[in-house]
């Protein structure tokens, strides 16, 4: 039987998405470095969003198993969009998952970036939720936790200064790359 985390998982404040966090991933952290055994507490700490390869535990192998098939699903999706050939950007991938192909496909035609992001990360919680079932107290409700804690802290954190600041900082670079490949093939602006 898998070790249970009964007063652990059952001590945590409850995450709703579109909603902010009640507590950061660093605090998160912290309450499992107090609480867990330390390897417990130092795979939950490793955890991101993003797969990585290196699993706890068959929940977190199959958040990745997903989630790298969704960012395979965006590769393919920017490369047609751009007319560039994806495969230089895939992972090997174990599934696939026709109906949230679907899904993808209409996030995907929407021309909004932000409503994009958005409902991608709907779909992430909603897997989430779908891998929940029958992990009620085990590690896996707390992997879980702390990916969705990752998935709404996304959005708590994000705010139109920073995001006016990051898109200048990315215009600016584009222009000064824009100029220094001019430069280099010998055209000016005049041409």
């Amino acid at each position: 039987m898998a070790e249970q985390f009964y007063y652990q998982v059952s001590s945590l404040p409850m995450l709703r998405f579109g909603e902010p966090a009640p507590l950061t991933p660093a605090a998160f952290d912290e309450f499992c470095r107090g609480q867990l055994p330390a390897a417990v507490a130092a795979a939950l700490a490793r955890l991101t969003l993003v797969p990585e390869g290196r699993p706890c535990c068959e929940v977190e192998r199959q958040w990745q198993v997903w989630e790298t098939y969704v960012r395979n699903c965006l590769v393919q999706y920017r490369a047609a969009r751009l007319q560039r050939d994806p495969a230089a950007s895939l992972r090997p991938d174990d599934d696939v998952f026709p109906g949230d192909r679907r899904r993808l496909e209409e996030i995907f035609s929407d021309a909004d970036p932000r409503r994009r992001d958005l409902e991608l990360d709907r779909l992430r919680w909603q897997r989430l939720d779908d891998l929940a079932v029958g992990h009620d107290f085990d590690l896996g409700a707390l992997v879980l936790y702390k990916l969705r804690l990752l998935l709404v802290g996304r959005w708590s954190d994000r705010s139109a200064a920073e995001g006016t600041e990051v898109h200048d900082g990315l215009v600016e670079a584009a222009a000064v790359q824009a100029a220094e490949r001019r430069v280099a093939s010998g055209t000016s602006i005049a041409n």
